[in-house]
């Protein structure tokens, strides 16, 4: 069963939290003054032709839902499951084309981020305790990271904890 929310160990708090206290002591924040000067974009509807799923006829504004909810998420420094994204919208992790749309959707608003000079915010969205592996994105959000040229010389978990403190020096309030 998919959970809405994962509870890190005490343990994994702590190498969490010190990985991410590197990856800013490394590559720095961003004040709010920095956030001021960025142009946010309008986020139109995705609107997704797959079978099945995400479409005209349901939710008008799916893409603007889980943007909004993935921004809750970076500002609050707090990952949100798959299995999370798709209960908002009403998709089924249990069914591939349903995790297809949902890998594609975020991989639409990563790159749109990217576009703008901003984190791939997709970074907060993890699998949980039953995916594999758990508590990280997925193999396509590295794929696209890689792509995006990003990700470069440097293992997946190491990328995901300068990413996500990105995101999160991004949306914080």
């Amino acid at each position: 069963m998919q959970q809405a929310a994962v509870e890190l160990s005490r343990q994994g708090l702590n190498w969490l939290n010190t990985r991410m206290q590197e990856a800013f002591d490394e590559h720095g924040r961003l004040g709010p003054d920095d956030f001021a000067q960025l142009d946010w974009p309008d986020v139109p509807p995705l609107i997704s032709s797959r079978a099945g799923g995400m479409g005209s006829g349901q939710a008008p504004d799916i893409r603007g839902t889980v943007y909004e909810r993935l921004k809750q998420a970076a500002r609050a420094n707090i990952p949100v499951t798959y299995g999370e994204i798709a209960a908002l919208i009403g998709l089924d992790m249990s069914r591939v084309d349903h995790r297809d749309q949902i890998a594609d959707l975020l991989g639409e608003i990563s790159e749109s981020e990217h576009k703008l000079g901003r984190p791939m915010l997709s970074v907060v969205a993890v699998h949980s305790e039953q995916g594999e592996p758990a508590g990280i994105p997925g193999k396509g959000f590295f794929k696209l990271a890689k792509q995006l040229g990003l990700q470069r010389n440097e293992d997946d978990v190491t990328f995901f904890v300068r990413e996500f403190a990105r995101a999160h020096a991004t949306w914080r309030e």
